[in-house]
């Protein structure tokens, strides 16, 4: 199989009218109203699969209705499954402008069928305003960056350092371990691998870390500490949008949880990132991204989207403990998790 396309809610309407033989005819000229059988149908939940024979693979529901003098008489619920063959090139470039990364599974992503030419193990493909990937083969993927959003388009812009390819080609760890090792090896802190793990994966944690941590290092660059130019702007209370503008080398970058900004508007709270992000920066090249965040200062003003931020400092630990708990429980940005943020910062 070498992919899938999936046409969610897509359906087709189709009706024809059967004579008494059960047959059905190419025209309902002639045929008495009244004794005649009319079949609907419905085709929905259509999957299309190319083959290696360089066929396509068709799975559909047919849901058909059965009436006789307007009045519904029956109806059934018929699967099919066909092959055809079909025009490759056209069919490729087709799919190359329709498949959108949006159908792509979580850790384990099914590359576009249009970009697997020409595409090998370790090339990453970048996203200026979302999960950027790396690839394993031509036909999966691993996210590079932990905490964005899916991906609306990609550019392939290389292929990962050493450090990373050394984690893609090690057969000793299972597919989610090696995303994980991605992580983990570009900074991600312990508790935000943890959380994750736990609501992706379920058990077993501490037993797949520890052999993460026999075969790589994490390398840990905040984007406070790097040489990039990075720019704010807040929406509110609960997230804020990040710029990355000028990079001058291709480097991993950590948005640390629990690192204030701090708001040049004196009357307008300061703000706190409440989740920990990975980016993955290939040189010169730019990013936008949002970030959940906390209001640390409860008797100012809401950040406006003029105010003027710049990376400050961690908050302090008392802080620390309560936005690293509301991440535990769920409750990142949300109004509970800034009702206890407040409760520590006054």
């Amino acid at each position: 199989m070498l992919g899938v396309l999936a046409l969610i809610g897509i359906g087709m309407v189709f009706g024809y009218v059967l004579g008494t033989s059960g047959t059905a005819p190419e025209t309902t000229t002639g045929y008495d109203e009244g004794t005649a059988i009319v079949l609907s149908s419905d085709v929905s939940n259509t999957t299309l699969n190319t083959t290696s024979n360089g066929t396509l693979d068709i799975n559909t529901m047919n849901s058909v209705t059965i009436r006789q003098k307007g009045q519904v008489i029956g109806n059934a619920q018929i699967p099919v499954n066909t092959n055809v063959h079909v025009d490759q090139q056209e069919f490729q470039q087709s799919l190359s402008q329709q498949v959108k990364p949006e159908t792509r599974t979580f850790f384990k992503i099914d590359v576009p069928l249009g970009l697997k030419d020409g595409y090998e193990r370790g090339d990453v493909l970048f996203c200026k305003d979302g999960a950027s990937i790396v690839l394993l083969n031509s036909l999966e993927a691993l996210y590079l960056d932990f905490g964005l959003q899916e991906c609306a388009a990609y550019e392939k812009v290389g292929v990962v350092d050493d450090h990373i390819m050394d984690i893609i080609r090690n057969d000793d760890l299972s597919l989610w371990e090696k995303q994980f090792a991605i992580w983990y090896a570009q900074g991600l802190d312990n508790l935000s691998l943890e959380v994750a793990w736990k609501n992706n994966v379920g058990d077993g944690f501490d037993g797949s870390i520890e052999e993460i941590r026999k075969i790589t290092t994490a390398r840990i660059q905040t984007f406070h500490d790097a040489d990039v130019k990075a720019g704010f702007e807040s929406e509110g209370y609960s997230r804020v949008k990040v710029e990355i503008t000028e990079n001058k080398k291709t480097q991993s970058l950590l948005v640390e949880r629990g690192f204030a900004l701090e708001n040049e508007n004196k009357g307008n709270q300061n703000l706190a990132f409440g989740e920990a992000v990975v980016v993955y920066m290939p040189e010169e090249k730019f990013k936008t991204f949002f970030v959940r965040s906390y209001c640390i200062n409860a008797h100012r003003g809401v950040p406006g989207r003029d105010d003027e931020l710049a990376a400050w400092k961690n908050v302090p630990e008392n802080v620390q403990g309560v936005i690293d708990q509301n991440y535990v429980d769920g409750q990142v940005s949300n109004s509970i998790g800034q009702q206890n943020v407040w409760k520590e910062t006054g």
